[in-house]
């Protein structure tokens, strides 16, 4: 998502949280977008040695879930730690070359908190389960295809791919 289009759905969805094993998000991805996070426990931004941003994928979801009347249903799943490795995997396995953000956008995810794991640093790690339903060809949102399946004529107002 841009930035402006960020600001104009007012800056994300509910976030996703993880309070248990078992816990799915499930529905269309609607957005993706990269996001500065600061250090955990602090206000100050993540950076690498080098001073540059340390980025985090958010992926929107458009679930079925409703927590209150004004809940849209949409979820920012963070992609950390275990659920980003899901995440990289079932983008692995559901395309045969790297996907742009538009060809996720309209994809089916299911993402579900599977296990916990011993860490060795007292947390123990979230374990994750992912799969990616890539969009059925010629559904909005893919390439802009003539109707007919041929080229439409030069000047033609059908010749406008928006």
């Amino acid at each position: 998502m841009s930035i402006a289009a960020d600001m104009y759905e007012g800056g994300g969805a509910k976030g996703q949280s993880w309070p248990k094993v078992g816990t799915t998000v499930e529905g269309e991805i609607c957005a993706l977008r990269l996001k500065q996070l600061p250090k955990f426990g602090t206000q100050a931004p993540e950076v690498w040695e080098d001073g540059s941003a340390k980025l985090t994928p958010i992926v929107t979801v458009q679930t079925a879930a409703r927590e209150d009347a004004d809940d849209d249903g949409r979820r920012d799943v963070y992609l950390r730690g275990g659920a980003y490795t899901a995440f990289r995997a079932a983008l692995r396995e559901a395309y045969r070359s790297a996907p742009s953000d538009a060809d996720l956008v309209g994809a089916e995810l299911k993402l579900r908190y599977a296990s916990d794991q011993k860490s060795g640093k007292g947390q123990p790690r979230k374990v994750f389960l992912c799969r990616i339903t890539p969009r059925a060809a010629g559904v909005a949102g893919d390439a802009w295809e003539h109707p007919e399946g041929g080229e439409p004529e030069p000047g033609s107002d059908s010749d406008i791919p928006f």
